[in-house]
Parts: structure tokens; sequence; C-alpha cells
């Protein structure tokens, strides 16, 4: 291949963000804000045409978490407090609306292997929570009829709320749109790049080298997965279907 063939596929930015879900497309914009040249790479179709369920929950701030996860109740809470300014910020910037942010009280159900404790360990420690207890199957199934009977008891929290994830995302890319930043999609990892013992960028499939001090991984629950990661960078995570009443 000729030398100049190479050198087209290799660019530079000032970061990286690997995944066009929610988190990396927001990270991709506070950096474009602060100047930085970036570029959002992801493996899949344009994020918004992805995007399945016209409501799905923007935080579930007791339903996903287990025991042990005070920290991470605590960020979660700190999360909704900021989210109403960070979207009125983002809608003025893209001049698109992404709905209301809807309420929506949660039956969370749990069977002999999930013990009720964990609610109130972590309800302690963060006393914002909203959370009301209907530890026995009567009291829970009166909450929420089509819940299954193997259940045996459960948690009523008010306080869940979700949003429309695709207006958000076109609010997102409109946004970045107005920044500058380039977003590539049918883009995947396949190694990464470095020099003098430190990543300096990013190989795709395809064969361009995308280089930059700055990567971001942004992949989800796929993180965990990605085999162009080093296994000790890769976090323990996968992807994992919750199933939920409202």
């Amino acid at each position: 291949m000729p030398a100049e063939a190479n050198l087209a596929k290799r660019r530079s930015y000032d970061a990286i963000v690997v995944g066009a879900g929610v988190i990396g497309l927001s990270c991709a914009w506070r950096a474009a804000q602060r100047g930085a040249r970036v570029l959002v790479i992801d493996r899949g179709r344009p994020p918004a045409a992805r995007l399945g369920s016209p409501l799905r929950m923007c935080w579930r701030r007791v339903g996903e978490l287990a025991f042990g996860e005070p920290e991470l109740l605590e960020m979660t809470l700190a999360s909704a407090q900021l989210y109403p300014d960070f979207v009125s910020e983002l809608e003025r910037a893209s001049g698109i609306s992404t709905g209301s942010l809807a309420k929506v009280p949660c039956t969370l159900p749990w069977t002999a292997t999930r013990r009720p404790g964990f609610v109130e360990s972590m309800i302690s420690n963060a006393p914002l929570a909203s959370v009301r207890n209907g530890w026995d199957r009567a009291a829970a199934a009166s909450l929420e009829p089509a819940l299954t009977p193997a259940l045996n008891g459960g948690v009523f929290a008010p306080g869940e709320a979700r949003i429309d994830p695709r207006a958000l995302v076109k609010a997102l890319l409109a946004a970045l749109g107005a920044e500058g930043v380039e977003v590539q999609t049918q883009a995947q990892p396949a190694s990464l790049i470095k020099a003098r013992g430190r990543v300096c960028g990013v190989r795709t499939l395809a064969a361009d080298e995308l280089l930059s001090p700055v990567l971001v991984v942004a992949a989800g629950a796929w993180s965990g997965s990605a085999k162009w990661l080093p296994p000790h960078a890769r976090p323990p995570i996968r992807p994992v279907r919750v199933r939920f009443s409202s």
C-alpha cells in the first residue's frame, strides 16, 4: 500500500470517545465545550436509530443497586440533582426539546434470593431517596398486580424517573454538531496504539489509526468484553436484561 494511503488513515485529536451512547456523547460535548478537538466512534449504526423503546429508565436509584453499594446510590442521587440543569443547557445549545423528566412510581420485587435489608441499608446512607416499603407479598401485589406470584416482597419507590433517550441522543448529536465534533459510526476498535509505554490512540478494524493523548471508554455494558482493551483494563461488567414494572 502506498505511503500516502497510510497517512490518509492516520488522524489526530485531542480526545477520542469510544461509544456513542448518552454517556459517551455527553463526555464528548463537555470536552468540545472546553476547546478540545474530539472524535466519537461507535461500532453500531447511528445512535438515535438503534434505540428501541421510546421511554426507558433514566436512573434506577434503588432497583439496580445491590447490598453494600451506598457510594453508588449517593452518586446516582447526585446525578439526579444535576440532571435538570444539564438538560436545560443541552436544550439551549441544541434547540431540541428532550421531553419532560417523568417521575415513575416503581415496584421493585425480589424472590427468596434477594433480601429486603439491602434497601434499608442504602436508604440510611442516602436519605434523599424516596422509598416506601411493602415487604410482604400481599402488600407488593396490591401496588402492582402484574408481579409474579413467586415474589417474596417488594419496595415501592415513587422517586424513580425516566426520560426519552432517543430525544436526548438527538439533542446531544445536534449539540456536538454545533461544536464541530466528528461522530463516526460502524467504526470498531481493534487494538490500542502505544508509544513509550503509554496509550496514544486506537486502531480500528478498518485499519484507521486514530491518535489522541486522551481515550475515553464509554462502551457501556459491553466495555467488559472489549477485546481491544488489555484484560486488566476491562471493567468487571456485562450486559443484563432488566425487567421492571411501572
